[in-house]
Formats: C-alpha cells, sequence, structure tokens
C-alpha cells in the first residue's frame, strides 16, 4: 500500500508541476481485479472569488476582473491566478494580494483577493539640459496623476515641460484611462497635447504651434511571472503650425499648416528569459496621411514629396544581462522602416540622450535608420544617509552608440538630382555615465559622451563633446 501511495503522490507533483496547482491523485477504495488498478483525480476547481476591498477602486470592478480570469468551475492554472494577481496589482493605486483557501464545495478553491489601497495621488519634478538649443537646453518638467476618481481603475495624468533657459518651448500633455467593462484588464484612453516653440537664427524670429489629440485601447495579452506583453491601438491627429520670418514669403503668407492623420498598432513586452537576464522588445506600426493645408507648406515639401500616404515600421529590442557581482552587460537596438520620404514629424532621430548620446538633439534626422547601443553597469549600494535616501544606489556604466540611416528614403529630387549631398549618415559615441538614485523618490544621471563618428552634415552645433544631465 505504501508503493501505492507513492506513485499516486508522483502523479499529484506530476500535475502540479505543470500547473495545476491543486491536483490531487488519491486511490478511492477498491478491489482490485484482473490487476486493474484505479486512480481518482481530482483537478481542483474554481469556486467563486471572495474580495476583501479597502481600495478606492471599486468592488464591481475586481469582481468582474476575477470572475473573468479564474471563472467559477474551471480547473485551478497556476496561469490564471497569476494573471489575475498581476492585472489587479496594474490598477491604478490598488495594492493586490491574492491567496487560496478552501471552496464551499468539495474539491474547490476559493481565490482569497485583498485589495487595499495604494498611492491616489503623485507627482514628480524634473531638470535636464536636454533641450533644443535653438529653444533652450535647460527644461523643467513637472507632472502628476490621481488614480481611481471615479472608482473604475481611471488615472487622470497631467504633464508640463518648459524650456526655462529661454522660455522659448512649452509642451502640456493631458491622459485620462480606465478599464472596460469587460473583465479582460483591456485599458481605454484619451490624450491631449499642447507645444508653443519660439527661437531666433540669424537674427530672424521663428514660432510655431501644435495639437495633437488621440484615443488608444491596450490589451494585456501576456501576464505571468516571467512575461510581460501587450497590445495596444492608436487612433489621432495632428495639427501643426510654423510660422517663419517674411523674407521667406514669396507668392504665399510664410506660414506652414500641416494635419496628421495618424494610426497604429504595437506590441510590446518584456521576458525574463535567461537567469539573472531581462528582455525587453517593441514593434510598431504606423500608417497616416500628412495633408499640407497652406501652400507655403507645399512649397517646402517641394522635391521630396514627403506630403500624402506614408507608413513607418518602428521596432526596439533590448537585454540587460547580469554577469558577476555588481557587473551587468546591456545591449540594444532601435529602428525605423519608411515607405517613401516622412514629413518631419515622422522622422527617426539618431542623436540626443536617448540614441546615440554624442550628438546634439535633432542631429541624424532620417527616414530609415538603426542606433544599436552596448553599455557594461556596475550596482553599488550607499549607505542610507538622510540626503540619500532610505535605499540609495549608485550605478557607473561605460557605454558605445553606433547609428546608421538615410536622411530621404528616395534621394532623388524628380530632376535627375539628389535631395541631398550625404543621404547616408554614420553617428557614433562612446562615454561613460553615473546615476545616483532612491527608487520611487528620485534618479540623478550625469552622462560625457565622445564623438567617434562623422560629423552630422545639417548639425547646427557639431562639437565632439556632450555633456547631459
Amino acid at each position: 500500500f505504501a508503493g501505492l501511495e507513492a506513485m499516486a503522490q508522483k502523479i499529484t507533483a506530476m500535475y502540479r508541476h505543470h500547473g495545476l496547482l491543486v491536483a490531487r491523485a488519491v486511490l478511492p477504495p477498491q478491489t482490485m481485479k484482473d490487476g486493474v488498478l484505479t486512480i481518482r483525480i481530482i483537478p481542483g476547481r474554481y469556486d467563486s472569488a471572495h474580495i476583501s476591498n479597502t481600495s478606492s477602486v471599486s468592488t464591481t470592478v475586481a469582481q468582474r476582473l476575477a470572475g473573468t480570469t479564474t471563472p467559477q468551475g474551471d480547473m485551478v492554472t497556476r496561469k490564471q491566478l497569476e494573471r489575475e494577481a498581476l492585472l489587479l496589482g496594474e490598477i491604478p493605486g490598488v495594492n493586490a494580494q491574492v491567496a487560496m483557501k478552501s471552496g464551499s464545495q468539495p474539491g474547490t478553491t476559493t481565490p482569497d483577493i485583498t485589495l487595499t489601497q495604494g498611492k491616489q495621488f503623485g507627482g514628480y519634478v524634473g531638470l535636464d539640459n536636454q533641450g533644443d538649443p535653438t529653444t533652450g537646453r535647460s527644461r523643467v518638467m513637472l507632472g502628476g496623476y490621481a488614480n481611481n476618481l471615479l472608482g473604475m481603475g481611471d488615472q487622470l495624468r497631467v504633464d508640463l515641460l518648459d524650456a526655462y533657459e529661454k522660455s522659448d518651448l512649452f509642451n502640456g500633455s493631458l491622459d485620462y484611462s480606465l478599464l472596460a467593462g469587460g473583465g479582460y484588464g483591456t485599458r481605454v484612453g484619451v490624450n491631449y497635447s499642447h507645444l508653443n516653440y519660439h527661437y531666433n537664427l540669424s537674427g530672424l524670429g521663428f514660432n510655431g504651434y501644435s495639437d495633437n489629440w488621440g484615443l488608444y485601447v491596450t490589451q494585456p495579452w501576456i501576464r505571468t511571472s516571467r512575461a510581460r506583453v501587450d497590445v495596444r491601438l492608436n487612433a489621432g491627429q495632428q495639427f501643426l503650425t510654423d510660422k517663419y520670418p517674411d523674407v521667406f514669403a514669396s507668392n504665399s503668407s510664410p506660414r506652414g499648416r500641416k494635419q496628421v492623420n495618424i494610426g497604429s498598432a504595437a506590441i510590446t513586452g518584456s521576458v525574463a528569459d535567461l537567469p539573472g537576464g531581462l528582455t525587453g522588445f517593441g514593434l510598431v506600426g504606423t500608417t497616416g496621411n500628412v495633408g499640407l493645408r497652406s501652400e507655403f507648406s507645399r512649397d517646402i515639401s517641394g522635391d521630396a514629396n514627403s506630403g500624402g500616404q506614408f507608413a513607418r515600421f518602428n521596432y526596439q529590442i533590448n537585454h540587460d544581462q547580469q554577469v558577476w557581482g555588481p557587473f551587468s552587460f546591456y545591449a540594444g537596438v532601435n529602428g525605423q522602416l519608411a515607405n517613401n520620404n516622412l514629413d518631419a514629424s515622422q522622422k527617426f532621430l539618431m542623436g540626443g540622450p536617448s540614441a546615440v548620446r554624442a550628438y546634439d538633439i535633432g542631429d541624424g534626422s532620417v527616414d530609415e535608420g538603426v542606433v544599436g547601443t552596448a553599455e557594461v553597469r556596475s550596482h553599488w549600494s550607499l549607505p542610507a544617509l538622510a540626503w540619500l535616501g532610505n535605499d540609495p544606489s549608485l550605478t557607473l556604466a561605460t557605454f558605445y552608440d553606433q547609428g546608421w540611416g538615410e536622411q530621404w528614403r528616395n534621394n532623388d529630387n524628380g530632376r535627375g538630382g539628389r535631395l541631398a549631398d550625404s543621404n547616408n549618415l554614420n553617428l557614433a559615441g562612446a562615454g561613460l555615465y553615473a546615476t545616483v538614485a532612491d527608487a520611487g523618490n528620485y534618479a540623478l544621471t550625469m552622462t560625457w559622451a565622445h564623438r567617434t563618428g562623422n560629423a552630422d552634415p545639417n548639425a547646427v552645433h557639431d562639437d565632439n563633446d556632450r555633456f547631459w544631465v
């Protein structure tokens, strides 16, 4: 009999290893006949979820999500419980815990969900020198959010940016999203942003503004302890107006007016595929139409023929791998493909602090291009001093960035000539950065980068060294 019990335990372990967390193999009372042994499998099924809720989200929202991810009567699986716990934990302003307890019927298990109040309001302030040199490098950023104003898993975000060095650029945006009613974790949202700019070049004043609005739907496709994948659909419009000095006027007012209708589909995610490693990826397909709404805009587009329908494909993949002790290695690639010549608003920028760091903001503006980066990082804990925070850390890293691109997808000006004499760009640089941070409270990053590749032929400032904060 002991051997039979051991066999039943092995069968139980096999089922649980394959994700049936409460499955059991039992030996029912029986009389063996013709050498046949009966083993009964009790898979374990969900009873209705029990929810204890002291958070600001509606219990109905949580019940709907729990009823969809762990429906009553389904077999209890690790995959479903992980998804339920992760989706509940992603509700803004909510702390979620999921446990299991015996159900009301034999062979059933009740998901025991506890929701407590998280952070309902929050915000941030930031300073950097990562602005465009024409409108002002020094910038201040301010933002805030409010969670569950309606108790529907909703979030309202406000983000503001001002290039205070010259006060020549201001950008503000609003974003509101909430959980859709189906219980699948689907989030729908709407956003709006406004940008104003002004700058002087060669004694001439340039200014303009843009208004953008959009709708989006995000679906959490995969949620496990090792992988997270989202699918997102976007649609929106951009209204752009650029006012040029009168000296540019010919047969029309020197005002560029454009309307961009745009739609995109994206899949993004991260996977913990190797021990101590994390891989992130993103694929975005975008299509739209650039409407040139003024004679001046059509004149500027000219030979490039950058108005009308366009399509582009953006991709990125990166991997961060812990190697030994405090040392890790990071590598990433991101790029863009296009079907034809693009308007300036749709270009891929290869220069700046988030791309090839040895080049200025706006350098390396291309229709098609790719940027690769490699970093060796070291992470260190710092003493918990009052002015450093409760859990401060220091990251030191060395890096190399490389970018290749084409300024124009089609460099033919239609008259047997070229739009750009140097259409192919090759940007490269190396450097160091240091980050002091206390997670959730602050981060200070200082970067030095030295140019090792060619200068951008269109660069306003082609310094060999860059310092970013």
